[in-house]
């Protein structure tokens, strides 16, 4: 797929969620394949946050420790690390873990400073 096309599919992604047609997003980023986000594990953010949005706990929870267990094996290499950290963070705030999730921004902050 060309990478303009993964693109593309995210910005219909985003449109449906900022237009609330959660179903449609939820589709659309289930079809969508994990190459076409710029960083691994964006795809099970998505649809974790659109399964929230739509109330759907049990799918999201799924979703987050999905992008939990991808983002974590990502850490081996160096590369995006800092954004790494933070969809770590996004994860962990949407199970619930406020901890967790405020030690992975405090962490980026603390290695980062301006």
């Amino acid at each position: 797929m060309k990478k303009q096309e993964g693109i593309l599919r995210n910005i219909k992604i985003l449109y449906d969620i900022y237009d609330r047609k959660y179903s449609d997003a939820l589709q659309k980023a289930k079809k969508s394949l994990p190459d076409e986000y710029h960083f691994e594990g964006k795809k099970q953010l998505y649809l974790a946050e659109i399964s929230s949005l739509m109330n759907n706990l049990k799918d999201a929870v799924i979703y987050y420790d999905s992008a939990l267990v991808i983002l974590n094996k990502s850490l081996t290499d160096n590369k995006d690390i800092i954004v790494k950290h933070s969809n770590i963070g996004i994860a962990y705030a949407g199970l619930g873990n406020k901890e967790a999730a405020i030690a992975c921004f405090s962490d980026i902050v603390d290695k980062y400073p301006d």
